[in-house]
């Protein structure tokens, strides 16, 4: 039994009618909702992630008939809509016979309330044979008519992000429920409305928290710095395209994510590796064209793949790995133009950058490793991106400090850590927080 929610729209910003179609076998069924409630990102004016619910149920014949034949009923007994008289409890024969249908009132902001048999409702004595819950949210991703800006439901919206790696000390990479709802509260304390979920497909649970919390997601197929030996190895493809299948299968029904991503600082400015980036965008674009799709270069302005982006985004580290603070605006400044006179109908992310700073190594010299230096290091950048119409948006280098291999102990690895999260590894906030709260705080939040 599959389910696929679509929404047909009159303009490019308002969907009026949710048309979900559910099939199985060679019988499809649809069942159309007018005015749905759309999901929007939190934001400080009142954006509300609304979410929809869908369940399905088959039944087979009477209990008193014996075994469910093959011919069964198809029963679409919920769709609930936040804040609407929404529920629709609808039950469809074998095809071609009969169908009845009966609408009840939902409570109101209920995302998923509890499913009741078909048979509670109908007094139908059939065996229930099989049955599916789908939640979903209903949003159009787009890009302004400027090229500069990523709009969710027609609106501008600057991504204000971090990097995360999905990792906590005593947990490892196996995170419980509280890790990840902690996690996202103190991003949305901090004014975060973007997390970049890198370097590999997250676990559902953090997806189905980012949908009910109103986060937007970048999510990335797992690859990091892979040279072109290994992008034009056929094995490596097969593996990388079949992990965009397997991501749009798990993933297709979660709001939150608006950025589809791949190939973290690949090789890309090698000809031998474009068809490769071809590919893994023609993978995802192909089966959900509702998504932006994107990669991470550390290549920059030399990078050959990006018309097949939808979005450009820039690794770079000025004021950390090579040049001082002073420079920090400036090169940012001069990729953004690039961006805009190269590919001006693409918007334009800064999807990482940062610096080090070692957890209570203070310095009134702003000495590099200082918490000092990376509060004026992720200062400069956010304000840069939040005071320029030029970004679409920015993903720190990184939410909290992770482990790195045991090799990476020295000088460029102080610990065996990886120290550019503006939060310890227990989450506690380090100087360059109170930098970032600030800059994230322009434009309403």
């Amino acid at each position: 039994m599959r389910i696929t929610p679509t929404t047909t729209a009159v303009t490019a910003t308002t969907p009026t009618t949710v048309t979900t179609s559910v099939s199985h076998g060679s019988i499809i069924h649809e069942l159309s909702v007018p005015n749905p409630r759309q999901w929007a990102p939190w934001t400080a004016a009142g954006g509300v992630p609304h979410l929809h619910t869908l369940t399905v149920t088959l039944l087979g014949q009477s209990r008193s008939e014996g075994p469910p034949s093959k011919g069964g009923c198809l029963g679409i007994n919920r769709i609930c809509f936040t804040d609407d008289d929404c529920c629709s409890h609808f039950c469809k024969g074998p095809l071609g016979s009969p169908s009845s249908e009966v609408t009840a009132a939902c409570a109101p902001n209920v995302s998923e309330a509890l499913v009741y048999p078909l048979e509670r409702r109908t007094g139908i004595d059939q065996p229930i044979v099989d049955g599916i819950t789908v939640r979903f949210g209903l949003r159009i991703v787009g890009v302004s008519e400027n090229g500069r800006e990523i709009t969710i439901n027609g609106q501008p919206t600057k991504l204000k992000g971090v990097n995360r790696h999905d990792l906590y000390p005593q947990y490892g990479p196996t995170l419980p429920m509280d890790v990840y709802t902690g996690d996202l509260a103190i991003l949305k304390d901090t004014g975060v409305n973007f997390v970049r979920a890198c370097h590999y497909p997250q676990d559902q649970r953090f997806l189905d928290l980012c949908d009910e919390t109103g986060f937007l997601v970048w999510h990335e197929a797992l690859a990091w710095g892979n040279y072109r030996n290994v992008l034009t190895n056929p094995h490596f493809m097969a593996a990388e395209v079949g992990m965009a299948n397997s991501m749009v299968d798990y993933s297709m029904n979660n709001p939150s994510i608006i950025l589809w991503g791949f190939f973290n600082e690949g090789q890309s400015e090698s000809s031998a590796s474009t068809p490769s980036y071809a590919a893994m965008s023609h993978a995802f674009k192909s089966r959900d064209p509702t998504r932006l799709v994107t990669w991470a270069s550390n290549r920059q302005t030399r990078d050959k793949g990006f018309q097949y982006a939808d979005v450009i985004s820039f690794n770079g580290y000025p004021g950390w790995y090579g040049g001082n603070a002073s420079t920090i605006q400036a090169t940012w400044q001069k990729a953004a133009a690039w961006v805009k006179q190269t590919w001006p109908r693409k918007p334009f992310i800064i999807s990482e950058t940062g610096a080090g700073g070692i957890d209570g190594n203070h310095s009134s010299e702003n000495d590099r490793w200082s918490e000092e230096y990376q509060q004026l290091v992720d200062g400069l950048a956010t304000s840069t991106v939040m005071n320029s119409s030029d970004f679409a948006g920015i993903a720190l280098w990184q939410f909290a400090d992770v482990k790195v291999d045991a090799s990476n102990t020295s000088t460029n690895r102080p610990g065996g850590l990886n120290n550019k999260g503006i939060f310890t590894r227990w989450r506690k906030p380090k100087l360059a927080v109170a930098a970032v709260r600030k800059a994230y705080a322009i434009d309403g939040f």
